[in-house]
């Protein structure tokens, strides 16, 4: 599937209809995958194998402005990872995030991928609906905090307290950015975005 729709992403919710949807389980999606069996541009969400869409310039400006200015702030001890997978095999899911900043270090992931991070960034220029979506599976796994950027609002939607599935809080932002689990991480939304006018 290239993309959803808030229609389709509703359907999909439905656990009736996903029981007739082709599944894979977190293990078989990575099998697959090692046999060279799927495109290497593909998330795999509630058993569903979707294919990443391509990155728009804006898209790809505003990670290259987000890294750099993250890379800066962030504290010792935690590491910064693109576009790589978050494990949550028990919602045989495996989605990739434009940004995660992952507590310990690079080397603690040789052989196993993150299963939570302390903060998952997503950059929606067209894919709002799916990353919305995606909300529910970084609640599961126990992510802090997960922002939502919609370049084209210019707003930034926070959502932080995860308990059972859910983001209990949720901020909208469109001035000064700060972060609920990583308090060093303070700027201004328009830092990471183009210039108006």
């Amino acid at each position: 599937m290239k993309g959803l729709t808030a229609d389709l992403v509703q359907i999909l919710a439905d656990p009736h209809v996903r029981e007739n949807v082709g599944l894979l389980t977190y293990e078989q999606y990575f099998a697959a995958a090692q046999r060279g069996e799927l495109p290497e541009k593909t998330e795999l969400l509630e058993g569903m194998v979707f294919h990443s869409m391509p990155k728009s310039p804006l898209h790809a400006n505003i990670i290259r402005h987000l890294v750099s200015l993250l890379q800066r702030l962030l504290p010792s001890g935690y590491f910064l990872s693109q576009e790589s997978p978050l494990a949550i095999p028990q919602a045989a899911s495996a989605p990739e995030p434009d940004i995660m900043v992952c507590r310990g270090s690079e080397a603690d992931y040789w052989h196993q991928h993150p299963q939570t991070a302390e903060l998952v960034i997503e950059i929606a220029v067209t894919s709002t609906s799916l990353d919305r979506y995606k909300a529910k599976l970084y609640a599961l796994a126990g992510v802090r905090e997960y922002w939502l950027l919609d370049a084209e609002s210019r707003r930034l939607e926070i959502f932080c307290e995860p308990e059972n599935g859910r983001y209990l809080k949720v901020e909208i932002i469109e001035d000064e950015v700060a972060s609920h689990a990583l308090p060093q991480i303070r700027f201004k939304l328009n830092q990471i975005l183009p210039p108006l006018g």
